[in-house]
């Protein structure tokens, strides 16, 4: 596999741009519009599956639910960005994929292209990657550039589509996606995930409507455009549920190398400039040590205090001033901080599971929630390298067992623990639950509250802003950079 990745990486990373920094926290990769490499759609996918890796290893929402803290520089977790750029979604991730399902549907290229995996699969991968992307960027930033988007010439400044109405679009490509593949036909050359295996991108694609259905479980018709909302999400997680990942063996995680050009980005910023600042944050560490509840799952998240070994001790969250040693703090485990090819969780059982014993509360599919609750405990366990013995017992803990009289709390609970290196995913369920309860940072940079959305960047303002100021408008945003305003599907 690595000899592989590294092969395509001589075509398509000349002009890799892997952001993952204060102002901009998400990985992604771009391809020139004029390299020659652009027909080659193996290049083309490979770059654009990044946008998953990025998502599974960014800090900013992590910092949101508190999962990380930081030993000397603390203004991520006082939300010291206020402004986040979305273009390179559009110049990179999007346009590579725009560009396959181009390449593979125009007849006087498609045959030229097919040598990369069959026209079919092509596009629809290129599809469900594209779902994923704007799934992604709608959950981060509300109403952005959908329908016109991508059509310079046409459209150069484009409007910005609802949330509401991009999740409805976005259900219909994946729908689109899943009807198109062939399983007896060649997969994409380029897959760094799946190696080209159309089965496993067909549980992609239902375990992404899964996930997005259950986003929609509690938004009223008033808020969308969708008629009759709740029976519409209800439809599509019914339909997603059998093709969704079902087992912890089936996680759908991003394939980090040693490579130094395709390592994970936690061993970077463990090995750069501000080693070792990240740590794993004592509102997290303190939740799992509650004596109600000795979570196992401790020391697979930490390692141990250096000046106290077998101990874990979390850092304080968002301290102006933290002046505290690196050695009497548990950092983030090594297994992930100093291993290249960690993996970055993309879609894991855990989190499925959860959605499961969720439905079934809801009365949308049939089944015990107890029995999904604790099979996304296990799932989580099994992850993270628990053994079953210590399972068994942490089950038996107090603040764990299942108790249906707060069954949404218990789930959510545990699904933002297992969330744990699923940034993005935790941050938008957190938003969505409102469990656990988080005490916002006392000295924010930005803000009085926990942020639930991402504020636009200067940028758009100065190149789209007639269409900018209708979507601010539209949403009720005071601000260009206010970070309070509620998506439409967080409503709790």
């Amino acid at each position: 596999m690595k000899k592989y990745i590294k092969n395509i990486l001589i075509l398509s990373f000349i002009t890799l741009l892997v952001i993952s920094c204060k102002k901009v926290d998400f990985g992604d990769a771009n391809v020139d519009p004029n390299n020659p490499t652009e027909n080659l759609t193996n290049a083309l996918l490979t770059n654009a599956l990044f946008v998953t890796g990025g998502a599974s290893t960014a800090i900013t929402p992590g910092y949101y639910v508190q999962h990380y803290s930081d030993i000397q520089y603390t203004d991520g977790s006082r939300y010291g960005t206020s402004e986040f750029s979305y273009e390179a979604f559009y110049t990179g991730t999007l346009h590579n994929l725009e560009r396959i399902i181009s390449l593979n549907s125009n007849e006087s290229t498609k045959d030229e292209v097919s040598v990369y995996g069959s026209n079919a699969n092509q596009i629809a991968t290129a599809k469900l990657v594209k779902a994923y992307t704007y799934h992604q960027m709608t959950d981060r930033w509300g109403y952005i550039p959908f329908s016109q988007a991508l059509k310079s010439g046409e459209f150069d400044f484009p409007k910005f589509d609802s949330s509401a109405s991009i999740y409805n679009e976005l259900f219909n490509l994946i729908d689109e996606a899943l009807a198109q593949i062939s399983t007896s036909e060649n997969g994409p050359t380029g897959d760094i995930i799946f190696n080209g295996n159309m089965d496993r991108w067909k549980q992609f694609g239902h375990t992404l409507k899964l996930i997005m259905a259950l986003r929609l479980a509690d938004v009223s018709d008033e808020m969308t455009s969708i008629s009759g909302i709740n029976d519409y999400a209800k439809t599509k997680f019914t339909e997603a549920v059998s093709g969704a990942i079902s087992d912890q063996v089936e996680d759908i995680l991003f394939p980090y190398t040693q490579d130094d050009a395709t390592d994970n980005p936690w061993q970077d910023r463990y090995n750069g400039n501000r080693a070792p600042d990240f740590t794993v944050s004592k509102t997290l560490i303190d939740f799992l040590q509650n004596t109600d509840r000795n979570d196992p799952r401790v020391s697979k998240f930490a390692d141990e205090v250096e000046n106290a070994p077998g101990t874990y001790v979390g850092m304080e969250y968002a301290v102006v001033s933290p002046n505290v040693d690196r050695q009497d703090i548990s950092l983030l485990t090594s297994n992930i901080a100093n291993k290249g090819d960690a993996p970055g969780y993309v879609f894991t059982y855990a989190q499925v599971a959860f959605a499961k014993a969720e439905a079934v509360l809801k009365g949308w599919i049939s089944g015990d929630t107890s029995v999904y609750y604790y099979e996304g405990i296990k799932a989580s366990m099994k992850q993270w390298g628990v053994t079953d013995v210590d399972y068994d017992t942490y089950i038996t803990q107090p603040a764990v067992v299942w108790n249906s009289s707060r069954g949404l709390e218990l789930i959510a609970e545990q699904k933002w623990i297992a969330l744990f290196m699923q940034p993005f995913e935790a941050w938008a369920e957190w938003r969505r639950l409102d469990f656990p309860t988080l005490t916002p940072a006392a000295s924010p940079i930005n803000g009085t509250n926990i942020p639930v959305r991402y504020g636009y960047s200067s940028t758009i303002n100065d190149s789209n802003r007639s269409e900018l100021e209708k979507a601010i408008q539209a949403q009720g945003l005071p601000q260009l950079d206010d970070l309070s305003t509620k998506l439409f599907w967080d409503v709790k």
